[in-house]
């Protein structure tokens, strides 16, 4: 059987794009993970409308995991 892993993938910005860009991640059968913006602000609330973590909070959780991930810009 073969092995296939979701990708996860980080969002860089928090404007319309990031918006396309996680619609096109979960539509490719990935997750989006994290969100950075301009400011922690900007990230929080990027991350809460894109269901995903600020990016900052999702490193310091992922305690250095280095699974498979993509980040769009």
């Amino acid at each position: 059987m073969a092995h296939t892993a979701t990708i996860r993938a980080g969002v860089i910005g928090a404007g319309f794009m990031a918006r396309v860009h996680a619609t096109a991640i979960r539509g490719a059968g990935g997750t989006v993970v994290a969100v950075a913006a301009s400011t922690p602000e900007r990230s929080a609330e990027a991350a809460a409308a894109l269901g995903a973590e600020p990016a900052a909070d999702a490193q310091a959780r992922a305690g250095g995991d280095r699974s498979p991930c993509r980040v769009w810009l």
